[in-house]
């Protein structure tokens, strides 16, 4: 639930996901703005117009058989129309324009995007990789076979199960499970920010986790060691793979927002 939010734009459809939760619970009119839209993202100003950029979550592709899949611009004021800017709301999702512009216009591309992907290809088109249409143009729905080819929010990259537990002096530390289920400390690949909430900022949860940890095993009546190693694990996501083996990556870690890869 947030009561203001800063866009990184990708997709129109994200970005009224975004405008959503900021409006939960607040039927009642809102006259301050509490809404920023950037006008591109991170990832055009690394890669510039020449590749893709609105994408994971959105709607480009570098794919050659995905048509009208790359946009002219990766800036907002030229991808939408003002009305589009002006009500950030699900009618434009909802609701497609008389005559689209994929190449041209943020909403209409994904318009586009999600027509071809789930209507079947017209003759002599390449079809995209997924094969969407098949639910319905075929009885391949009776099956379980496509669940089976393409599982739902299959994570193809995999993960690497870690935990932050208590050493025999009850500091803690970053430990990768292996195969065998042990753990092997590997402190060298955490790095650790402090974060200091600005004046009237508050996070939900507990920020302390080895307080929080002691709290949980004196209530369990468990071991600090045996309490971390069942309720402090995390999975985080492989990176790359070379060879078979498994790479670690370096982490960044805050106590109140997470995990993520430093690159």
């Amino acid at each position: 639930d947030y009561d203001w939010a800063i866009v990184e734009p990708s997709s129109m459809r994200s970005i009224i996901q975004l405008a959503g939760r900021v409006r939960r619970h607040r039927p009642e009119a809102y006259a301050p703005t509490n809404l920023l839209l950037l006008d591109t993202n991170i990832q055009h100003l690394t890669t510039g117009i020449s590749q893709p950029a609105f994408l994971r979550p959105g709607f480009e592709s570098s794919n050659p058989a995905a048509r009208n899949s790359r946009l002219l611009s990766h800036r907002l004021a030229e991808l939408l129309t003002p009305g589009q800017l002006n009500a950030i709301d699900a009618s434009s999702r909802i609701r497609e324009r008389d005559a689209l512009s994929p190449t041209g216009n943020l909403v209409d591309l994904e318009h586009a995007r999600l027509r071809e992907l789930m209507q079947a290809p017209s003759s002599g088109q390449t079809p995209l990789s997924l094969p969407v249409p098949l639910w319905w143009t075929t009885g391949a729905h009776l099956s379980g076979y496509l669940q089976r080819r393409d599982p739902f929010r299959l994570d193809r990259l995999g993960r690497q199960r870690y935990g932050l537990l208590p050493d025999e002096d009850g500091e803690i530390g970053f430990y990768r499970f292996g195969d065998d289920g042990k753990p092997v400390a590997v402190d060298h690949l955490l790095h650790q920010i402090a974060l200091e909430p600005g004046s009237g900022l508050s996070f939900w949860g507990e920020p302390d986790y080895p307080a929080a940890l002691a709290s949980l095993a004196e209530r369990l009546d468990m071991e600090l060691r045996e309490c971390a190693e069942k309720f402090g694990g995390l999975d985080l996501p492989l990176k790359s793979v070379e060879g078979g083996l498994r790479v670690d990556d370096e982490w960044w870690y805050c106590s109140t927002l997470g995990f993520w890869q430093k690159k």
